[in-house]
């Protein structure tokens, strides 16, 4: 499972898209797709994290 993959699923169960958590989470809209190709910061998964009410470890690849 890819790490987008997981993140789509844990925001879909959630009802949410992935640019909603970015909006939410005020990273971007599209900031989390990029996750494949660049890896995301601590501080940006607290921020994702945070907008789907989970700790930030779970996002950790």
């Amino acid at each position: 499972m890819t790490e987008l993959l997981s993140k789509q699923q844990l925001a879909k169960s959630q009802g949410k898209s992935l640019k909603d958590v970015g909006r939410e989470s005020g990273v971007g809209e599209n900031a989390i797709y990029r996750w494949n190709k660049v890896p995301s910061k601590i501080a940006t998964l607290i921020k994702v994290a945070k907008a789907l009410g989970v700790d930030y470890k779970l996002l950790l690849p």
